[in-house]
């Protein structure tokens, strides 16, 4: 998390997609081994941990709506639809 932040002028990207009612995301725009977890919200107004990595990775629970998924704001990151 140090080598993205301290030593790189990119942002990382939260790049997510829905399938299946899930919701399946990954960490771009960002050093090799990144790994820091991100609050997000899988329900409304109910935030929870999940730990993105470069690789493709699925929600432990469905989502009850489309528009439910949400990064908490005071992340320095950017997310994407994919």
């Amino acid at each position: 998390m140090f080598d993205q932040y301290l030593r790189n002028t990119a942002i990382p990207t939260l790049e997510y997609r829905l399938e299946k009612g899930r919701v399946e995301y990954r960490w771009t725009n960002c050093v090799e081994g990144f790994d820091m977890p991100v609050k997000v919200t899988l329900t409304k107004d109910k935030y929870t941990f999940i730990y993105p990595t470069t690789e493709w990775q699925s929600s432990p629970r469905k989502l009850k709506k489309k528009d439910a998924f949400m990064v908490e704001e005071n992340f320095y990151v950017l997310a994407r639809r994919f």
